[in-house]
């Protein structure tokens, strides 16, 4: 894009590039300052990195070949799985000074809300910690996040946890959270927010017959019968669709 930019316009010689990133975008846009370009310079002037995703040094070994080669050698990794079993803070602090000499990582700037639930799990093996950090955001004064909590799991739990969801990263990839949900639990979420929608409807038609019997003039003692009832708040109450008929659908 920056090429198009100055062949189109000889009076910008050099193009300043900043990256924009939230989430998972956050993430994606801080591998790529990572990871330098075929020229070995950063890609961008400075990365803004919003509420992201930490990158992890799992995720860098397998698209950076020359942190992989690193990594190979330093801890005797002989196939992919190896990377798993090296002692959680022996790759964390390997990563984060293999990167740190390799870029500037003050052009790496994060903002985060510390209740945040991707900053909560950061704390989870494998996630690095790259970039400048001037403080948190406190967006909930009640809630001071789950940071704490994740910290405080024991290190082979949490590889248990993780070694267990990765079975699923596949159907993540392809199918989004949704199928990641389905193939965990066996529950379909479209199914289950149509359930939770119908429920809510249901709630509000009911709200509404109360309401509604409660206007009628006719009080209940005079209804004898419970055919004549029927009858008669089928006349009197005003629904979305036919509550005394046969076809009730939830």
């Amino acid at each position: 894009m920056s090429s198009i930019i100055q062949d189109k316009n000889n009076k910008v010689p050099n193009l300043d590039r900043y990256g924009y990133g939230h989430s998972l975008g956050g993430n994606n846009i801080t591998l790529l300052q990572l990871i330098p370009d075929d020229d070995g310079d950063v890609r961008f002037k400075q990365v803004y990195a919003i509420n992201d995703a930490a990158p992890t040094a799992y995720q860098l070994a397998a698209i950076d070949p020359t942190f992989r080669s690193r990594v190979n050698r330093q801890f005797k990794i002989e196939n992919d799985e190896d990377i798993y079993n090296i002692p959680e803070n022996e790759l964390k602090n390997f990563a984060e000074e293999f990167y740190k000499n390799e870029i500037d990582e003050t052009t790496i700037n994060h903002l985060t809300a510390e209740e945040d639930m991707l900053y909560g799990v950061s704390g989870v093996r494998g996630f690095l910690e790259i970039g400048d950090r001037n403080g948190f955001l406190y967006t909930d004064p009640r809630y001071a996040g789950i940071r704490d909590l994740i910290d405080k799991m024991p290190d082979k739990d949490l590889r248990t946890i993780q070694m267990f969801l990765s079975n699923y990263s596949t159907t993540y990839d392809t199918e989004g959270i949704d199928g990641f949900l389905s193939g965990l639990t066996g529950f379909n979420p479209a199914v289950v927010d149509s359930i939770l929608t119908s429920s809510d409807e249901f709630s509000e038609t009911v709200k509404k017959i109360q309401e509604s019997v409660d206007g009628l003039e006719k009080p209940f003692t005079d209804i004898k019968e419970a055919d004549s009832f029927l009858s008669f708040a089928k006349e009197s109450v005003t629904l979305p669709f036919d509550l005394f008929g046969a076809n009730l659908n939830l």
